[in-house]
Protein backbone atom coordinates (compact mmCIF):
# COMPACT_ATOMS: atom_id res chain seq x y z
CA UNK A 1 0.00 0.00 0.00
CA UNK A 2 1.51 3.32 -1.01
CA UNK A 3 1.07 6.68 0.70
CA UNK A 4 -1.75 7.76 -1.64
CA UNK A 5 -3.70 4.58 -0.90
CA UNK A 6 -3.15 5.07 2.82
CA UNK A 7 -4.22 8.71 2.63
CA UNK A 8 -7.36 7.78 0.70
CA UNK A 9 -8.23 5.07 3.22
CA UNK A 10 -7.67 7.42 6.16
CA UNK A 11 -9.83 10.10 4.51
CA UNK A 12 -12.59 7.49 3.99
CA UNK A 13 -12.37 6.50 7.67
CA UNK A 14 -12.54 10.15 8.70
CA UNK A 15 -15.59 10.78 6.49
CA UNK A 16 -17.34 7.69 7.86
CA UNK A 17 -16.62 8.81 11.41
CA UNK A 18 -18.00 12.30 10.70
CA UNK A 19 -21.18 10.85 9.15
CA UNK A 20 -21.75 8.57 12.12
CA UNK A 21 -21.09 11.41 14.54
CA UNK A 22 -23.59 13.64 12.72
CA UNK A 23 -26.25 10.90 12.66
CA UNK A 24 -25.83 10.37 16.41
CA UNK A 25 -26.02 14.12 17.11
CA UNK A 26 -29.17 14.39 14.99
CA UNK A 27 -30.70 11.43 16.81
CA UNK A 28 -29.88 12.94 20.21
CA UNK A 29 -31.28 16.34 19.22
CA UNK A 30 -34.49 14.61 18.13
CA UNK A 31 -34.79 12.93 21.50
CA UNK A 32 -35.11 16.27 23.24
CA UNK A 33 -38.32 16.95 21.29
CA UNK A 34 -39.94 13.61 22.08
CA UNK A 35 -42.83 13.50 24.50
CA UNK A 36 -45.35 10.91 25.54
CA UNK A 37 -48.68 11.36 27.28
CA UNK A 38 -50.53 8.59 29.06
CA UNK A 39 -54.04 8.69 30.43
CA UNK A 40 -55.29 6.56 33.30
CA UNK A 41 -57.76 3.79 32.48
CA UNK A 42 -60.56 5.65 34.20
CA UNK A 43 -59.44 8.79 32.33
CA UNK A 44 -59.23 10.85 35.54
CA UNK A 45 -55.49 11.62 35.19
CA UNK A 46 -53.06 12.21 32.35
CA UNK A 47 -49.29 12.69 32.51
CA UNK A 48 -46.74 13.91 29.96
CA UNK A 49 -43.05 13.04 30.04
CA UNK A 50 -40.36 14.56 27.82
CA UNK A 51 -37.52 12.84 25.98
CA UNK A 52 -35.22 13.25 28.96
CA UNK A 53 -37.67 11.41 31.19
CA UNK A 54 -38.83 14.53 33.04
CA UNK A 55 -42.46 14.85 34.04
CA UNK A 56 -43.71 17.98 32.29
CA UNK A 57 -47.42 17.90 33.01
CA UNK A 58 -50.04 16.19 35.16
CA UNK A 59 -53.70 16.90 34.50
CA UNK A 60 -56.80 15.89 36.38
CA UNK A 61 -59.88 15.39 34.22
CA UNK A 62 -63.51 15.52 35.27
CA UNK A 63 -64.51 15.26 38.91
CA UNK A 64 -64.00 11.52 39.54
CA UNK A 65 -60.54 11.97 41.02
CA UNK A 66 -61.97 14.18 43.80
CA UNK A 67 -63.82 11.31 45.44
CA UNK A 68 -60.89 8.90 45.28
CA UNK A 69 -59.02 8.01 48.47
CA UNK A 70 -55.64 9.78 48.55
CA UNK A 71 -53.63 6.55 48.38
CA UNK A 72 -55.63 5.34 45.37
CA UNK A 73 -55.21 8.68 43.58
CA UNK A 74 -51.48 8.65 44.34
CA UNK A 75 -51.15 5.14 42.92
CA UNK A 76 -53.09 6.17 39.84
CA UNK A 77 -50.81 9.17 39.26
CA UNK A 78 -47.65 7.07 39.69
CA UNK A 79 -48.92 4.35 37.32
CA UNK A 80 -49.90 6.95 34.71
CA UNK A 81 -46.53 8.73 34.92
CA UNK A 82 -44.73 5.38 34.63
CA UNK A 83 -46.73 4.50 31.50
CA UNK A 84 -45.87 7.86 29.90
CA UNK A 85 -42.22 7.32 30.81
CA UNK A 86 -42.25 3.83 29.28
CA UNK A 87 -43.88 5.21 26.11
CA UNK A 88 -41.23 7.89 25.63
CA UNK A 89 -38.49 5.32 26.24
CA UNK A 90 -39.96 3.12 23.51
CA UNK A 91 -39.89 6.11 21.15
CA UNK A 92 -36.25 6.77 21.95
CA UNK A 93 -35.23 3.15 21.49
CA UNK A 94 -37.16 2.94 18.23
CA UNK A 95 -35.23 5.94 16.90
CA UNK A 96 -31.97 4.23 17.91
CA UNK A 97 -32.89 0.91 16.24
CA UNK A 98 -31.10 1.93 13.04
CA UNK A 99 -27.81 1.89 14.92
CA UNK A 100 -28.17 -1.66 16.16
CA UNK A 101 -26.37 -4.56 14.52
CA UNK A 102 -28.36 -6.62 12.03
CA UNK A 103 -30.72 -9.06 13.73
CA UNK A 104 -30.59 -7.31 17.12
CA UNK A 105 -33.81 -5.80 18.42
CA UNK A 106 -34.39 -2.96 20.83
CA UNK A 107 -35.98 -5.49 23.20
CA UNK A 108 -32.72 -7.50 23.16
CA UNK A 109 -30.75 -4.44 24.22
CA UNK A 110 -33.22 -3.08 26.77
CA UNK A 111 -33.81 -6.53 28.24
CA UNK A 112 -30.08 -7.07 28.74
CA UNK A 113 -30.00 -10.04 26.34
CA UNK A 114 -27.50 -8.40 23.98
CA UNK A 115 -23.77 -8.17 24.62
CA UNK A 116 -22.32 -5.07 22.94
CA UNK A 117 -18.78 -6.41 23.29
CA UNK A 118 -19.74 -9.31 21.02
CA UNK A 119 -20.15 -6.89 18.10
CA UNK A 120 -16.72 -5.38 18.45
CA UNK A 121 -13.55 -7.12 17.40
CA UNK A 122 -10.93 -7.55 20.09
CA UNK A 123 -8.45 -5.92 17.72
CA UNK A 124 -8.76 -2.98 15.40
CA UNK A 125 -7.67 -3.79 11.86
CA UNK A 126 -5.56 -0.96 10.50
CA UNK A 127 -4.13 -0.44 7.04
CA UNK A 128 -0.89 -2.42 6.66
CA UNK A 129 1.29 0.68 6.45
CA UNK A 130 -0.19 2.17 9.64
CA UNK A 131 0.17 -1.17 11.46
CA UNK A 132 3.79 -1.37 10.30
CA UNK A 133 4.47 2.11 11.67
CA UNK A 134 2.89 1.18 14.99
CA UNK A 135 4.88 -2.06 15.18
CA UNK A 136 8.11 -0.14 14.53
CA UNK A 137 7.25 2.41 17.20
CA UNK A 138 6.50 -0.37 19.70
CA UNK A 139 9.82 -2.10 18.91
CA UNK A 140 11.93 1.05 19.14
CA UNK A 141 13.88 1.55 22.35
CA UNK A 142 12.40 4.14 24.67
CA UNK A 143 13.97 7.56 24.47
CA UNK A 144 15.96 8.50 27.55
CA UNK A 145 14.10 10.65 30.02
CA UNK A 146 15.75 14.07 30.38
CA UNK A 147 17.03 15.04 33.77
CA UNK A 148 15.73 18.16 35.54
CA UNK A 149 18.74 20.13 34.27
CA UNK A 150 17.78 19.26 30.65
CA UNK A 151 20.44 16.58 29.99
Amino acid sequence: MDHQDLAAELHDLQAEYQQTRQRLATMQDGWAGNTATARAKGRQVSATVDGRGRLTEVRFHGQGYRSMPAAELGTLVVETVNRAHADVQRQLWASAAGYLPTGVTVDDVVGGDFNWASTLSAEIRLPALVQDLLDRADAAPAAPTPTPDGR
